[in-house]
């Protein structure tokens, strides 16, 4: 049994000054059914982020800009996700900053600099764990977070993330996809989901609290994601759900478009709480 959160603590780092909280993953295991847990920490990132602190500050950098015009922070979800393949290789996906920067014209004060989508597995039950590898491409300072991991039968990974890395000066974000064939050691050129880019909830901010949006079958992997698919007036949220099928392996530029959902008279989808989707693939008889 594994259990996966964000533990923050003080820095370890030796040259950080009482106020600055790390925040890394960890996980909770059980090999005895839950009777007893051990804990193991998955990667320190205090080691090697820069914090930009003062004494009597409390660094604490979770919170993304919704945009570079404005003052507000975005209370993102970082993760981790857990995933299993089939030869009982365990992997962990989680966002987490480049750098905690101290801003007192911003909403709290700080915030993180350039979430990115980080990887690491175990081979061992959780004991010891891989050096992180970077998943998404991008080669500025756009916010990647709310990552999504699924492990197809033959073992291949797909992680799906929000994505800022276009459009930064706009409360607006993006949903793209990677493919792993070689158990997370490299990644697939991320590969973009929506085709409107997505205004963020009521306020600027926030499309969800947690977002598991990949299921894979067969012969496709869905992305199920909070979208905007026609202009309702006074519509500034994600109010709906779209799902894009990718055949597998993934080809690039080939999505394909199943199936979104319209809000019905008195529905309004302020606050999206989670999204999850499942779906049996069963292309033999054509009924996806």
């Amino acid at each position: 049994l594994y259990l996966a959160y964000l533990h923050g603590e003080p820095s370890q780092d030796p040259f950080a000054n009482k106020n600055e909280v790390s925040v890394f993953p960890r996980i909770l295991k059980s090999l005895d059914g839950g009777d007893t847990f051990t804990t193991k920490d998955i990667f320190r990132h205090d080691m090697e982020i820069s914090y930009e602190c003062q004494d009597g500050f409390l660094c604490y950098c979770n919170w993304a800009r919704v945009s570079s015009a404005s003052d507000r922070g975005d209370d993102v979800y970082l993760g981790p996700e857990l995933a299993m393949d089939n030869q009982g290789t365990l992997y962990a996906v989680w966002s987490m900053h480049e750098r905690c920067i101290k801003n007192d014209n911003l909403e709290y004060g700080s915030y993180g600099y350039d979430f990115d989508i980080f990887l690491s597995k175990s081979t061992d039950k959780g004991e010891n764990w891989s050096r992180p590898v970077r998943i998404n491409d991008d080669i500025y300072d756009g916010d990647q977070t709310f990552p999504s991991i699924a492990i197809a039968d033959d073992n291949t990974i797909y992680v799906a993330f929000l994505d800022h890395r276009d459009n930064q000066y706009l409360g607006v974000f993006d949903v793209y996809i990677a493919e792993s064939t070689d158990g997370g050691i490299t990644f697939s050129k991320n590969e973009k989901v929506n085709d409107l880019t997505i205004t963020n909830n009521v306020g600027g901010r926030q499309p969800g609290d947690y977002l598991d949006m990949l299921s894979t079958g067969k012969n496709f992997v869905y992305v199920a994601h909070p979208c905007e698919q026609s202009e309702i007036p006074g519509n500034f949220h994600p109010s709906e759900t779209c799902i894009r099928k990718f055949s597998r392996p993934l080809q690039l530029s080939q999505r394909q478009k199943v199936v979104f959902t319209l809000p019905q008279a008195g529905e309004y989808f302020s606050n999206i709480g989670s999204f999850e989707v499942f779906i049996t693939d069963n292309s033999e008889i054509n009924n996806i």
